[in-house]
């Protein structure tokens, strides 16, 4: 027996094979039928997930005579199943109409609709962004939404561990989350178009956004949040006035984690929440990827700005007073970011590449960027130094070019024994299995090499060896003999045996 009295797969296609006028309310009817957001009832549910199906339950709702505002759980259903297809050419048309038939409905029934129509807007926003009507259906999809909001439970959250889940997680299941995010979708390019809020219809969707109020103004403000550049160099007035005291006065710790998110953060920006950034940056409330993430764009401005040679978006000692509020592992985190924009900025990295004409020599970038922060924005307190930075600071010196002697001088004070396997953990190999030969080419490098092994190698019993350090000790000795003749050099290869 079928429960809720869902017509079979065969009773459906004989409908649509004859009697083609009376099906809709007999599909409705099995959808209303249905527990909400049910999606285990198969028969009608599988027949309208086919996209030749939901084109022919569509041209029915275009009949003259047919009101959509009887069926809005068709609708709901058919807005979670309806998608673009491949063909970018149709999908303009099939949008348009189904936008058509939506701008007929009443209020009743955007309520009852609500959630397939804003996951349908969401998918479907690019191609119907220039119909008039859109603006219209948005709106009364957004008031529904709001009307029927249900708040969520709170729940506890480990805020501090290692399984952690981001609030997108109860966030992206929402009707506001697919609206606020068709709004994002339509924003232009700002080289197009430099005032887009100025007025029309970005400026009256941006204005229903502005009503929002408690867990819709969390879930809005969090993906607007995302943007928080574009939006800033959009309009800074209303920016200032909206986004960046959600951060900065804001009771939603959400707020800071939708910032870790974006996929950049202009200068501007950082230098009105900088001061946040760093408190935030220690903040063990906040998870932990989300102080990894802030303790590593604040390093990186700095990067950016002595490469550039400007002044950076935050004071330097703000900077290095964050580098000591900071927990060890985050801390790690930074010290290896040091390391990614080395490889990225000098054309190394494997993963990202840069265009050949932004690229810069090792040795510049050292001298440029890595020494100065070494010198005068990393902190050197002795209780700050510990084995993972050590092993972050390690791999410096062979990215380092012609510099590497003076790299090993300079790290030399942040250097501890680390549990490290082979060379690779400090940054040989990355680029080709000569990477050695390559780099240690001189009796200084050979002998900065040595300090180096000797300094994070350790000596007792249980100590980590390399696997390969007597090819580096070989090495070492090839290029100097009289080096092989250091107690250093004598330590390293004992501890081969």
């Amino acid at each position: 027996m079928r429960a809720h009295g869902q017509p079979s797969a065969t009773i459906v296609m004989q409908f649509y094979s004859g009697k083609r006028c009376n099906f809709i309310p007999v599909l409705t009817q099995s959808f209303a039928a249905e527990a909400p957001d049910s999606w285990e009832k198969p028969n009608a549910h599988d027949w309208l997930f086919q996209p030749n199906h939901q084109q022919a339950v569509l041209n029915d709702l275009e009949k003259s005579g047919v009101n959509a505002n009887e069926y809005p759980h068709l609708l709901n259903k058919i807005g979670q199943l309806y998608r673009p297809t491949e063909h970018g050419t149709e999908n303009q048309e099939a949008g348009r109409r189904f936008l058509k038939i939506l701008s007929g409905l009443n209020s009743s029934s955007f309520r009852l609709a609500h959630k397939g129509l804003s996951d349908w807007l969401a998918m479907w926003i690019s191609f119907i962004n220039e119909d008039r009507s859109l603006f219209a259906v948005w709106e009364a999809i957004w008031k529904a939404s709001v009307a029927e909001y249900v708040p969520r439970e709170k729940s506890e959250t480990n805020v501090n561990g290692s399984s952690e889940t981001s609030s997108e997680h109860w966030m992206i299941t929402t009707p506001v989350w697919d609206l606020t995010r068709a709004f994002i979708a339509i924003c232009p390019n700002l080289n197009d178009k430099k005032k887009p809020f100025r007025r029309g219809r970005l400026r009256n969707m941006r204005n229903v956004l502005d009503t929002a109020k408690g867990e819709v103004l969390e879930i809005s403000n969090y993906l607007l949040l995302t943007s928080v550049s574009y939006f800033f160099a959009a309009d800074e007035n209303w920016t200032k006035q909206r986004l960046i005291p959600a951060l900065q006065h804001g009771k939603f710790d959400t707020a800071w984690e939708a910032l870790a998110r974006a996929n950049y953060l202009s200068p501007k920006v950082l230098s009105i929440i900088g001061d946040q950034l760093v408190e935030k940056s220690a903040d063990d409330t906040l998870r932990r990827h989300v102080r990894n993430n802030f303790a590593a764009r604040l390093i990186g401005d700095v990067m950016h700005a002595y490469r550039e040679g400007n002044d950076t978006s935050i004071p330097a000692n703000l900077v290095t007073r964050m580098l000591r509020k900071i927990d060890d592992e985050v801390r790690v985190h930074t010290a290896m970011q040091l390391c990614r924009f080395f490889r990225y900025w000098t054309g190394k990295d494997r993963h990202e590449k840069i265009l050949e004409r932004d690229v810069i020599s090792p040795e510049d970038f050292w001298k440029r960027v890595i020494y100065p922060i070494l010198e005068k924005v990393w902190p050197r307190d002795v209780h700050l130094i510990t084995p993972g930075i050590s092993d972050a600071f390690a791999n410096l010196p062979v990215l380092s070019g012609e510099c590497f002697s003076t790299a090993v001088e300079e790290i030399n004070r942040y250097l501890l024994p680390f549990e490290c396997w082979s060379l690779s953990d400090y940054g040989f190999g990355f680029q080709d299995k000569d990477e050695l030969a390559n780099v240690v080419t001189d009796s200084s490098k050979a002998e900065a090499l040595l300090k180096l092994l000797d300094k994070t190698i350790g000596s007792e019993e249980e100590a980590v060896i390399p696997y390969d350090l007597s090819t580096a000790l070989e090495h070492i000795s090839k290029i100097d003999k009289k080096l092989s003749g250091k107690s250093s050099f004598k330590r390293l290869k004992a501890q081969l045996r």
